[in-house]
């Protein structure tokens, strides 16, 4: 005969209620923590929602569970749990967590969510604090040094924004924005002023992309400037007449001037030459990619002038090792300003910047037949437009001895009677 079994329903394990915390409890469960390598939770039976959390390494912290009241309007489910941390067993002993606890407790039942509102004081307190210099490090470690004009962008901020870096971030405002940029204009760096604010924008959305800002004021600032595209190129004569009065300069600047003239290489690049770059014997100047505008490392040819100017800079500044256009080999020449206005002032031109001698390089080598690519390759742009997608893929000479020649042409017209 089939035996017939009575099916209960399944029932609940009872829970034992907890109870109240005494400081001996404590000292078991913190010893059975350390032993057993375990965290271990202890709540108090005597406010409700007051946990001890014990690590095995005898850190401790008092804690204040609690689960705001209603539903969610979409999923109709209640809220999870919510914590909030009070402190430890050396700053709150059993009677102190429990007033503390308490006080929440109330907070709760009043409708008031105690973990939001420490969380929202804590998001105020670091916007209160948080500069945006602080902000700005950030960015440029993760997002400047991933960009080819990374090193640009980062100085034109120091600079032209210097002001503004110790201001709380949540304080600069669309005004103090457009000052600063306004009196770069005003000095007379309209140019700069404009490349300046470019900059800054980027970072600025950054800030608010990130949560730093909950408003963009560098949004609606307008360019200082509006920029025309210069048709100014520099003659030969006019390039000689440079040449003679940055020779009656001092040193550095008379020999960035020559090498600028006479490798048609950008402005900053010169400024940061280092003496183990230049290779006098083979008449090269080897330039790493991470001071190349572009990206790449480049090889560029030394005429015959220049290999003179840097000779003569490496007699006047005698080192091993480090920028050897620079007072100080430890970074390049920053005196630009001053030294250009003396050197307008002697050689009796004007509205002209150190970067039209490499517009003067490339007029001229073009006007005496250089190959368009070859000028290209000489100023050392990438992916220029004068080659197809296809030779730029798959064309990869450097042109060296074609861009040596170009130079040395370049340097004749120069030093020509």
């Amino acid at each position: 005969m089939a035996t017939v079994v009575e099916l209960k329903p399944a029932q609940r394990p009872t829970r034992t209620p907890a109870r109240p915390l005494t400081m001996a409890q404590i000292k078991d469960a913190q010893t059975a923590a350390e032993l057993r390598g375990q965290r271990v939770t202890l709540r108090d039976g005597k406010v409700a929602g007051l946990l001890l959390i014990l690590h095995p390494t005898g850190r401790s912290s008092w804690r204040f569970e609690h689960r705001p009241a209603g539903r969610d309007p979409v999923t109709g489910k209640r809220p999870s749990s919510r914590y909030v941390g009070i402190g430890d067993l050396q700053s709150h002993n059993v009677a102190h967590a429990r007033s503390s606890a308490a006080k929440l407790k109330t907070q709760a039942i009043a409708g008031r969510d105690p973990a939001a509102e420490r969380r929202q004081a804590r998001v105020e307190q670091t916007a209160a604090t948080t500069t945006l210099a602080d902000v700005f490090e950030i960015y440029e470690r993760t997002r400047l040094t991933e960009l080819r004009a990374g090193k640009d962008a980062a100085g034109a901020i120091r600079q032209v924004f210097k002001q503004l870096l110790k201001m709380p971030i949540k304080d600069v405002s669309r005004v103090d924005i457009a000052r600063c940029v306004a009196h770069c204009a005003d000095r007379g760096a309209k140019v700069r002023a404009n490349r300046s604010l470019a900059y800054f924008k980027p970072l600025m959305r950054w800030a608010l992309e990130y949560g730093y800002i909950e408003t963009d004021p560098a949004r609606d600032v307008r360019k200082p400037t509006k920029e025309k595209a210069r048709d100014r190129v520099l003659s030969v004569g006019e390039v000689r007449a440079i040449l003679r009065a940055a020779d009656a300069d001092t040193f550095p600047f008379r020999h960035i001037v020559n090498v600028l003239a006479f490798t048609a290489v950008r402005r900053a690049e010169a400024a940061g030459m280092r003496v183990e770059e230049i290779d006098l014997d083979e008449g090269v100047w080897r330039m790493p990619a991470s001071r190349s505008k572009a990206g790449v490392a480049v090889n560029v040819p030394l005429s015959v002038p220049a290999l003179a100017a840097i000779a003569d800079a490496m007699h006047v500044n005698p080192i091993e090792r480090g920028v050897l256009l620079s007072l100080d080999p430890s970074s390049p020449f920053d005196g630009f300003s001053k030294a250009k206005r003396r050197l307008d002032e002697r050689c009796g031109i004007h509205d002209w910047r150190l970067h039209d001698l490499r517009t003067a390089f490339a007029t001229a080598a073009a006007d005496s037949g250089v190959a368009i690519e070859v000028v290209d390759k000489a100023l050392n742009h990438v992916a220029a437009s004068t080659m197809s997608a296809v030779r730029r893929a798959y064309m990869r000479s450097d042109l060296f001895e074609q861009r040596r020649a170009a130079l040395e042409l370049w340097a004749d017209q120069l030093v020509g009677a």
